[in-house]
């Protein structure tokens, strides 16, 4: 995985990202599923 390189460097930055990826992955599927309602 690419984001395992930088943990040992930034550890909580890295973290934050994780955060946001799954963040906007989680939204754009919420939006999708929405889609599939309507």
């Amino acid at each position: 995985m690419i984001l395992e390189f930088p943990v040992r460097f930034k550890h909580k930055k890295t973290r934050a990202v994780i955060r946001w990826n799954f963040a906007i992955i989680l939204f754009f599927k919420i939006i999708n599923y929405l889609k599939t309602i309507n």
